[in-house]
């Protein structure tokens, strides 16, 4: 954005647009292929190129027990609280009891 004193300078949008749940969850059921469970993590593969939309989607949901995620180009961590609910989390993400239709 132009700044008079600054020349351009770059700002931060002080609220983002909520996107509907059901977008948000179609994103997230593209881009996942697998799941893994170990403590109060989740270790979530995606298709290439991917990793980084399905952390903002699944940060979007504002889950309460996810604690934060980190993305790469094909791989996601997700935090936990302490006790959290992993059938639950699969439900709250893809709207569905388990990653695999079939």
């Amino acid at each position: 954005m132009p700044d008079p004193v600054e020349g351009y300078i770059y700002v931060i949008k002080e609220k983002v647009n909520p996107t509907p749940e059901p977008y948000l969850r179609d994103d997230i059921s593209r881009g996942i292929t697998d799941i893994h469970f170990s403590g109060n993590l989740a270790v979530i593969k995606t298709k290439l190129g991917h990793g980084h939309s399905v952390g903002f989607a699944i940060d979007r949901l504002e889950i309460p027990y996810v604690l934060g995620t980190l993305g790469g180009e094909d791989t996601l961590l997700v935090i936990f609280s302490e006790g959290a609910d992993k059938s639950g989390f699969v439900k709250s993400i893809t709207g569905r009891d388990s990653l695999h239709t079939d």
